[in-house]
């Protein structure tokens, strides 16, 4: 994976292509990515209350947000959750990511993985749970190529989709 990705916690001075970023999946169609690209201001607040976790909205949990960067071009985003709740263990998992759509199918995917599960570590989880939906075979293979290890389809509380569950040992 090229040198010039870096991976780098989410802040206003980081985010300057948010819009253009937020556009590209809108005009993929890809409309589950919900990114306030015309209001970056919210979704660094949204970033900062997560971070500190206050005043969380209900089955959420302290979280940290990364961008994977090149130069100061947002590629792929990144969640790390902080703990696992109950609706966390069968939608959501301790990590959750994107890659750009235009950035997909180069690598991007399993280095941001590695790059958030070095995080995790670092935060001192022993394991981290990730889903996806077993129809995402790009999703998949990145999970895999970090270790990650099927454990069991579970529906989801959220939308009744059904998800596989890996974990991957830290």
């Amino acid at each position: 994976m090229p040198l010039s990705l870096r991976l780098c916690r989410v802040t206003c001075e980081n985010s300057g292509d948010l819009a253009e970023y937020a556009r590209e999946y809108a005009d993929a169609g890809e409309s589950y990515v919900v990114l306030p690209g015309k209001d970056p201001e919210a979704l660094l607040a949204s970033v900062e209350r997560f971070e500190a976790g206050n005043d969380l909205p209900e089955n959420r949990v302290r979280m940290t947000w990364f961008w994977l960067l090149r130069g100061e071009r947002i590629v792929a985003s990144s969640r790390l959750r902080h703990e696992l709740i109950p609706v966390l263990l069968l939608d959501g998992g301790n990590i959750g990511y994107e890659v750009r759509p235009s950035e997909r199918r180069r690598g991007v995917g399993r280095e941001l993985l590695r790059l958030t599960l070095d995080e995790a570590r670092r935060m001192g989880l022993r394991r981290a749970l990730l889903t996806t939906e077993p129809t995402n075979l790009g999703s998949i293979g990145v999970i895999l190529a970090n270790g990650g290890v099927f454990e069991d389809t579970s529906v989801s509380p959220n939308t009744g989709r059904t998800l596989n569950r890996y974990w991957i040992t830290l």
